[in-house]
């Protein structure tokens, strides 16, 4: 079978994610014991057809696929137990082995596993940093690790009166699905003979399509994760707030995987600007220009590092390039905070105006072609 035969290979690494999602909400009616079975069932149904149709048309192997699970469920339970004042780099350095690295080493071909590894790796690490044991509930503990897709614990959320979670979440989910069928459509035009041939124009085609792909992918996994939630009564942020109506590249970041967003900013750049803002410095104003580059720069490569680690163990061979293309992302963002306040003050508001879509052009050219 090859997966370019079928719309629905273009979104198999979401759906790959989809189906080690549904297992939890078997057990999650704790998550909203208001709601009826019949909301419950549905909410099931949906999550249960998706992960039929990975199983059917994405390129895993179910059996490793399930025992990876098995594995990060075990794993997890010592981590409810995990006291608050260890060292966070100790904290993170550990759930980065016990679920990356070790999964990776085992499953290195099953990017399924290795993607909700990092996922639940982040969790648990925000879920420890941010709670202390006196505190803790293992039922809020299992269904922000294994069915909350946030990863910072300050943004998991809040319950709600799911009344309205009928009409609501359902409709939500329904579009995820459809725009990972939207993806998988895409895909296929991949294989259409252009018109243009080759040259430039094809190019451009290329790196338009894959931008309209990862974006599909990225929001209909993201609606369907937060559709769901909302029929058991559980809302979350979203996850991608309407990027393509950014004004600015850091308008675009703040918009795009506000998830991981949140988490680097709680746990990279935020300590990095806590710690050289209290030291002594030169002039304030220098001293604010080097905390803003430090902290953004350390932010975007580690983004990129976590990008580089899992790549390297779903492929088995080195990877550096996501390091190196964040990096140039957090150059250009600093970049462009000097060069746009620079602009206010000494043109017309026009010229700024033009300099911000140039900006922005360039950003999402970049993103379609360079993204790892």
């Amino acid at each position: 079978m090859s997966l370019t035969e079928y719309p629905l290979a273009g979104a198999s690494l979401a759906l790959g994610l989809i189906a080690l999602r549904a297992f939890p909400i078997l057990v999650a009616s704790y998550a909203a014991p208001e709601l009826s079975v019949l909301r419950k069932a549905v909410a099931l149904a949906v999550y249960g057809g998706v992960a039929l149709l990975s199983v059917r048309y994405a390129d895993f192997v179910c059996r490793d696929l399930l025992s990876a699970y098995c594995y990060l469920c075990a794993v997890s339970l010592p981590f409810f137990f995990w006291p608050a004042r260890v060292p966070r780099a100790v904290t993170f350095a550990l759930v980065s082995a016990c679920f990356v690295v070790l999964p990776g080493l085992g499953w290195h071909a099953n990017g399924f596993a290795l993607l909700l590894g990092w996922e639940v790796a982040l969790s648990i690490f925000s879920y420890t940093a941010e709670t202390d044991r006196a505190s803790r509930d293992f039922g809020g503990y299992w269904f922000f690790v294994f069915v909350n897709p946030t990863v910072a614990y300050p943004r998991r959320g809040r319950r709600f009166d799911a009344r309205g979670a009928w009409s609501v979440g359902l409709p939500r989910a329904l579009a995820g699905v459809a725009s990972l069928l939207l993806c998988g459509a895409l895909g296929a035009l991949d294989t259409v003979n252009f018109p243009g041939g080759e040259g430039i124009t094809r190019n451009l085609f290329d790196s338009a399509l894959r931008l309209a792909q990862l974006y599909a992918a990225h929001w209909g996994l993201t609606s369907l994760q937060i559709g769901l939630l909302r029929q058991l009564g559980h809302e979350i942020p979203e996850c991608y707030r309407q990027p393509y109506r950014a004004k600015n590249p850091a308008d675009f970041w703040q918009r795009w995987n506000t998830y991981i967003g949140a988490w680097a900013r709680l746990y990279v750049f935020e300590p990095v600007v806590r710690t050289l803002g209290a030291g002594p410095g030169a002039r304030a104003r220098d001293r604010r220009w080097f905390v803003l580059f430090s902290g953004v720069t350390a932010t975007f490569l580690a983004v990129g590092a976590l990008h580089d680690l899992y790549a390297s163990l779903a492929t088995g061979t080195p990877s550096w390039t996501a390091t190196a293309w964040f990096g140039v992302n957090a150059l250009a963002l600093v970049l462009w905070d000097a060069v746009a306040k620079a602009l206010k003050r000494r043109t017309s508001s026009w010229v700024a105006r033009v300099a911000a879509a140039a900006a922005m052009v360039s950003l999402v050219t970049m993103f379609a072609v360079a993204f790892p």
